[in-house]
């Protein structure tokens, strides 16, 4: 069953919107709303280690794990999140690509893989870089790198220069 939480940041107590979350030994996945609530699972009765993907590795989540007691769907008490680099929420604009391809959003941690949305916000730590994968279905990757900085809150992708990668 899905568990639901909160993620807050410990030193102010605000919500951590477009945060991604995994958790499980099959890498369950889920993104915390703009009140910093999330829905992760199924995850059936056991013990798991919650991790931030945020690019790189700046933010610890207290506890890092959690007991799920039943299969039943339950409510988990809210994760701290400790923040080591300040984050960014940037919107990675897809419109304008050609074609009708993937986007996956790399860094060393960790990819995200984009579906057919206009467009999708993550929160990222500051002087990360990042990949952008992306295929127009003719079995060739083009790659281009974005670094997060406190001016990168919005990238359009149309507008990056792709080098083709074999």
């Amino acid at each position: 069953a899905a568990r639901r939480g909160t993620v807050v940041d410990e030193a102010t107590g605000r919500p951590i919107p477009n945060l991604v979350l995994r958790a499980g030994d099959d890498l369950q996945e889920s993104k915390t709303t703009r009140s910093g609530a999330f829905d992760i699972g199924p995850l059936s009765a056991g013990e798991y280690r919650i991790e931030a993907m945020t690019g790189g590795g700046g933010v610890l989540l207290l506890p890092g794990s959690v007991s799920v007691a039943s299969a039943k769907p339950t409510e988990l008490r809210p994760l701290l999140a400790r923040l080591t680099r300040p984050l960014s929420t940037v919107t990675f604009d897809f419109r304008g690509l050609p074609g009708d391809g993937w986007v996956e959003i790399r860094e060393v941690s960790y990819g995200l893989q984009v579906g057919q949305e206009p467009e999708a916000r993550f929160a990222i730590e500051r002087g990360t870089t990042v990949e952008l994968h992306w295929s127009s279905g003719d079995e060739r990757t083009r790659v281009a790198t974005v670094t997060v900085d406190e001016q990168a809150t919005r990238v359009r992708l149309s507008q990056l220069t792709w080098q083709p990668v074999q």
